[in-house]
This record gives C-alpha cells, structure tokens and sequence, in this order.
C-alpha cells in the first residue's frame, strides 16, 4: 500500500472514531443555552475574588466619584476657565465619569455581590446608565484628543478651527448620540428566565 493510500486510511478511521464520540456526547448547546436562560451564569466570580474586587469598588467607587464632582466645582467656579474648549471637554468627560462611577459600581456590586435579580426595567436602566457613561466618556476622549491634536498641529489656526461655540456643538451633539447607545432604545430586552414548577 502506498503512503497515500495508507494516510486516506487513517483519515477515514479517524473521522469514523470523531463521529462515534460526538454522537454518544448530549447536546452541551443546548444544555448551555438552557442554563443561560438565568443570570446565574453570569456569576462567575469566587468568594476570594468577590472581596477583593468589592473592596476595590467600595473604595475606588466613591474616590472617582469625588474627584470628578470636583473637577466640575472648579471648572464651573471659575469663569477663565469655562470660556476654553479645552476645558469644556474636561467637563464633559468628568460628567460621564461620575455617572460611570456611579452606575458601574452600583451593578457591579448588586449583580455580582449580592447576586440580585432586578425587575425587566430596573436591569434596563443600570445597564443604559452603564452604556451611556462609557459612551460618553470615549466620546469625551476622542473630543479631547481632537482638541490637543489642533492645538499642537494647528497652533496658527486653533483659535480659529476650535472656537467655544463649536466646543459647545460637539458636546451638545455628543450626549444625545450616547443616550442614543441605551438598550432600552435600541430595543434591546432581558430575556425572561422562566420558573419551572414543582
């Protein structure tokens, strides 16, 4: 027998043996699917890791919260600044972070901590606000990024290129493109985990 015939045989005797096993295995999708109609799948963290990653966000939760709430105190307090657009997108990005702090930490710990199960509408919401903020702080990001870039490129012009009231049109057409990113509105729903009965 020639090697090629001899490898077409091992191929064969393989693929036979590969279809023996899989036909004698249930259905893991299925199972899977079945067992990811609740959120208890989601759970996956150990108790180790649920103190520390709960320690993490009782601290670092509330610090970030602090510190861009007054990052917004200063900025608004203080009229030179106000007039910049750089600092017009430090504020924006600020207030998308102190929603995140808020909205990312509170589900965090209610999901993964104290494994609560929330109605359809309350999910919704903790999982928008979560959107929303992240959205809006990359969106922030990247209307800093433009800001330095014009300023470091375009110092000439950038006075001219990047005016408040443009600053202000960024922002303004910014926030209603990241409440647009919500679930809720993209129609996104909960998939309902249905009770199985005694």
């Amino acid at each position: 027998m020639s090697v090629l015939g001899k490898m077409e045989t091992e191929l064969e005797q393989d693929h036979k043996a590969t279809t023996a096993v899989y036909e004698s295995t249930p259905n893991i999708t299925t199972t899977e699917a079945s067992l990811c109609n609740s959120t208890q799948c989601y759970m996956v963290l150990t108790p180790t890791e649920k103190k520390a990653i709960g320690t993490i966000c009782f601290i670092a939760g509330p610090v970030t919260f602090l510190e861009n709430i007054l990052v917004l105190l200063v900025i608004a307090s203080s009229t030179t600044l106000r007039r910049r657009p750089s600092y017009l997108f430090i504020s924006s990005l600020a207030l998308a972070d102190t929603f995140a702090s808020c909205f990312f930490t509170i589900s965090f710990l209610d999901f993964h901590l104290y494994s609560q199960n929330d109605r359809p509408h309350i999910y919704l919401f903790k999982l928008g606000g979560v959107t929303m903020a992240f959205t809006g702080s990359v969106g922030s990001l990247l209307l800093t990024a433009l800001d330095r870039y014009l300023c470091i490129y375009q110092a000439s012009n950038y006075k001219v290129l990047l005016t408040r009231t443009r600053a202000k049109l960024a922002i303004v057409l910014l926030w209603p493109t990241t409440c647009g990113a919500l679930p809720y509105h993209s129609g996104l729903r909960p998939h309902p985990v249905e009770s199985k009965s005694a």
